[in-house]
């Protein structure tokens, strides 16, 4: 009897500790979220770490690539042609035609100027970046007024300039470029010299360039707009 009653005693305990067990399992917190089968977080970038739709990207950056490269003259017209400087900011002394290389690049935030040599032939090219698109847009009337002012020119090559072209461009802003004549005649001047001078602007970049020569017109033998079209990519 007293056997039979341990045993039940044991029966009641270990039914007791089953309840408990199963009472404290069911009282546990419950956490939504959790799912231990899952995978380890990952560790790429969220989407909210991609620019958002409808930003502008970061310009490219402005070096001295932006110049003209020599064969690039030669492609389009130039018989020879080789880089004769490169400079990172324009000398005072760099003239273009109708203007000094400074004045192209007044105001401007980074500017460069390359100048080169062909048979009879010289040009020289300014490319600057500005501020702002709209400080470039100054830059490009204030150049293309003094164009009107060529044959005084003060720091630049004197010349008379000739028709104003403006064709569109696929991917440029603005362009324009003159042919000009100068006859310098006198005692240690130099001979008939013809040329031209371009314009173009991209956004906040833009470039000047001057060609001439003593033995042709640039403006015939020069494909000029196709030459200011790759100048322009340059800038980009």
């Amino acid at each position: 009897m007293r056997r039979s009653t341990s045993v039940g005693t044991l029966s009641v305990a270990a039914l007791a500790g089953i309840g408990l067990g199963v009472a404290g399992f069911l009282l546990a917190p419950f956490d939504p979220g959790r799912d231990d089968t899952a995978a380890a977080p990952s560790t790429s970038p969220s989407p909210s770490a991609s620019p958002s739709p409808g930003t502008t990207a970061p310009a490219p950056p402005f070096t001295r690539e932006a110049l003209l490269k020599p064969e690039e003259l030669v492609r389009f017209g130039w018989g020879k042609a080789e880089r004769t400087a490169v400079h990172d900011g324009v000398p005072g002394d760099l003239e273009l035609l109708c203007f000094p290389g400074s004045l192209a690049a007044q105001d401007a935030r980074a500017d460069y100027a390359g100048t080169y040599r062909g048979l009879q032939t010289e040009a020289a090219e300014v490319v600057a970046r500005f501020p702002d698109p709209g400080h470039a847009e100054r830059a490009f009337a204030r150049l293309s007024g003094q164009v009107e002012r060529c044959a005084e020119a003060e720091g630049g090559l004197p010349a008379t300039a000739g028709t104003r072209h403006e064709p569109r461009l696929a991917g440029v802003d603005r362009v324009v470029w003159w042919n000009t004549e100068s006859n310098r005649t006198g005692s240690g001047e130099r001979p008939r010299v013809r040329g031209v001078l371009g314009l173009a602007m991209v956004d906040d970049r833009l470039l000047a360039l001057s060609l001439t020569s003593t033995s042709s017109d640039p403006a015939s033998t020069v494909e000029l707009e196709p030459l200011l079209s790759q100048a322009a990519r340059r800038l980009v």
